[in-house]
């Protein structure tokens, strides 16, 4: 019966079973610290340290381009209740810079060592023993993008203009210097397989790299300020128009509709955007004082200046004016018909000026030389002028009306007596 109890106690009693296993881990632990207390472990993908930041690399402005291996095997020794729960955590392996003298391919030595942590062990090898890498120095160069556009067309009555916009018409590449002096040229490249442009257009394309045979340079080792660029295809409609000029100082009722004349160019070709090309009736090239204009000055130059956006496709950069005075006299005068006109409300004007002397009056020889005096008038316009009481010297209008042809060339003026009423 005795036996019995001993029995179920040894079945049943869970202490015991916790007790058995706690006596065997304190078992194990002196057999590992005294009985076999050393052991060999290998600790593998121990991440490999190479410093950048050494002045060995900074003084050189040397890059890091490439590594055979990031990893590798560390192999230890020590108590084995301490190796046995080593991790790469535990270790510091770092690839020695001491033989890099430049740009160039080096095998570097692997050195280990263990992180302060209270953990005692020896390291007694590295597994690869060296990291091979490659350094360069790391430079930026500027490069214009140069546009290749193939069989770029446009459609009869159209013009292109200029080159292609790139824009950026300029990038920044940076990256190793051997990879760099592979480059000679960068282009956008496309073609457009003839087929007709008939307005402007953007293309957005890749920015290509070419070395100096215009071959085409792929490396991941050059980095590009910009990836695309935009590629501006500049098309304008053509269209003839008339020149015409206007003219200032025109003498009321004067008939200047029957003013001959001639432009050099009395029309021209250009070429603008369609919505406003086809808008176009005329170009005015400038304006004609008619008091400038006598039998020997009849003739005046002007250039041709045409809206934003358009082009001068006939490169006509500017054009001859010419009076025909054919047949027309100058002739001086006196005038004492002068005249004050438009004189605001509240004011009296009175001429201090009695007479004007030396008028020239133009015109056709058989009317100037039948004209006197009292066909001629001067006027004094105040409605376009600052009103102030004293007296004023203010500009002459000559006029010659109801004789056609015929005006007053030169500047005259008069003074007056202006008064509050």
């Amino acid at each position: 019966m005795k036996k019995n109890v001993i029995k179920d106690f040894f079945l049943k009693n869970g202490m015991l079973k916790l007790i058995s296993i706690a006596l065997a881990f304190v078992a194990w632990v002196i057999i590992a610290m005294y009985v076999n207390p050393n052991k060999d472990v290998t600790i593998k993908n121990v991440p490999i340290n190479i410093d950048l930041k050494s002045q060995i690399i900074v003084k050189q402005e040397l890059n890091l381009l490439s590594s055979d291996i990031v990893v590798a095997n560390v192999s230890v020794s020590g108590e084995s209740y301490i190796v046995n729960n080593l991790s790469e955590k535990d270790i510091t392996l770092t690839a020695s810079l001491s033989s890099v003298s430049g740009a160039g391919t080096y095998d570097l030595p692997l050195q280990a060592e263990a992180k302060s942590g209270g953990k005692v062990f020896t390291i007694t090898g590295v597994s690869p023993q060296t990291v091979r890498v490659k350094f360069d120095k790391l430079l930026s160069r500027k490069y214009t993008v140069q546009p290749e556009i193939a069989n770029l067309t446009v459609p009869e009555g159209y013009t292109r203009l200029e080159e292609p916009q790139v824009t950026p018409g300029e990038i920044t590449i940076t990256g190793p210097e051997a990879e760099l002096d592979k480059v000679a040229k960068v282009k956008v490249v496309t073609d457009l397989e003839n087929e007709p442009i008939s307005k402007t257009q953007t293309l957005t394309l890749p920015i290509q790299l070419f070395d100096k045979d215009d071959q085409l340079v792929e490396s991941d080792e050059l980095k590009l300020e910009y990836e695309m660029a935009d590629v501006k295809l500049t098309v304008y409609k053509n269209k003839q128009v008339p020149l015409t000029i206007d003219f200032i100082n025109v003498p009321a009722n004067f008939p200047i509709d029957d003013l001959e004349y001639e432009i050099s160019n009395p029309e021209i070709w250009v070429a603008g955007p369609t919505d406003q090309v086809d808008s176009m009736t005329s170009v005015n090239v400038g304006y004609v004082d008619i008091t400038a204009i006598t039998p020997d000055n009849n003739s005046f130059n002007f250039d041709v200046k045409l809206p934003t956006d358009f082009s001068n496709i006939e490169r006509i950069e500017s054009v001859t004016v010419e009076f025909n005075t054919e047949g027309m006299i100058e002739k001086n005068f006196y005038v004492n018909n002068i005249k004050a006109v438009n004189t605001p409300a509240g004011y009296d004007v009175s001429l201090i000026t009695k007479q004007l002397n030396n008028v020239t009056i133009v015109g056709p020889k058989d009317v100037v030389s039948r004209l006197s005096n009292k066909d001629i008038v001067a006027e004094i316009d105040l409605s376009d002028r600052k009103v102030v009481s004293g007296q004023v010297e203010m500009p002459v209008n000559v006029i010659v009306p109801g004789k056609g042809l015929v005006w007053a060339t030169g500047d005259y003026s008069a003074v007056v007596n202006i008064k509050e009423k």
